[in-house]
């Protein structure tokens, strides 16, 4: 009788073991879940952040070609007009001779 009440003691010590295991892989199988959601919402926010930048990239490089364009034709507006003053410069040099 003695070594039957020994051995449901340590039937159940072992289930008593088991199920604390079962407890902690839960447990570390929801964090494990968690640390990966989080993983996953910080990545995704990483890149949508990227994203944004390459965006606004893309927009100052827009603009900035479009100053230089603008600087390029007031380069040679001012050129004309320097070449339009010139010409009538010289007309009225040769008109006064």
């Amino acid at each position: 009788m003695i070594e039957l009440e020994e051995h449901k003691q340590s039937s159940q010590s072992h289930e008593r073991a088991y199920k604390e295991q079962v407890i902690i892989s839960r447990k570390a199988n929801s964090d494990k879940y968690e640390a990966t959601q989080r993983y996953r919402e910080q990545r995704r926010l990483l890149n949508t952040k990227l994203e944004d930048a390459q965006r606004l990239i893309q927009a100052h490089e827009k603009r900035d070609e479009e100053n230089q364009r603008t600087i390029l034709e007031t380069k040679g507006m001012f050129n004309l007009i320097k070449l339009y003053t010139w010409c009538v410069s010289f007309q009225k040099i040769l008109r006064d001779k």
